[in-house]
């Protein structure tokens, strides 16, 4: 998101979940352990996402999404699970899968589409050439009518466990 630190907002609920980012009200989908997910592949649009995002009293504008439509949407129910009851998810496998716990060592999903130019860079300041695959990018410009910006996130990763010493 474009210019998260020089400009205000409304307080906001955002949970990242591998590679995966949740901020707007959540929507009837796909039900998980408590969670309820919907994703771009319904009537849900990338504007509501940013609009549910930035709040009341926010003019959102140049919204753009890049990567799979599963791979992005809302959520709710998770006020017991994560800390917040709802927000957008932004995941590089499939939000359906983002609930937990992590009970099968083969729950994953791969687009097959590209992955983040910036991250890549990170990854590869060693110099060591590494790639992203799977991103899921929500951007957009806003401008609110505060003097403040706030949000809360949670990371997490289904295939963390399988992956780490």
């Amino acid at each position: 998101m474009k210019a998260w630190s020089s400009l205000g907002l409304r307080r906001l609920a955002v949970l990242v979940l591998a590679t995966a980012l949740v901020v707007a009200p959540g929507a009837a989908g796909a039900q998980t352990a408590g969670l309820v997910t919907s994703d771009l592949t319904g009537d849900l649009e990338p504007e509501a996402l940013a609009a549910g995002v930035t709040g009341e009293g926010v003019v959102v504008s140049n919204v753009s999404y890049t990567g799979a439509e599963t791979a992005a949407g809302t959520f709710s129910g998770g006020d017991g699970i994560i800390g917040f009851g709802s927000g957008l998810v932004l995941s590089s496998g499939d939000i359906a899968d983002v609930a937990g716990p992590n009970t099968d060592d083969s729950t994953s999903t791969s687009h097959g589409t590209a992955g983040d130019a910036d991250l890549d860079a990170l990854a590869s300041a060693d110099g060591m050439p590494r790639a992203t695959e799977d991103a899921a990018v929500l951007e957009f410009d806003f401008v609110p009518d505060r003097d403040q910006v706030f949000f809360d996130y949670v990371f997490a990763s289904e295939e963390y466990d399988e992956f780490v010493d």
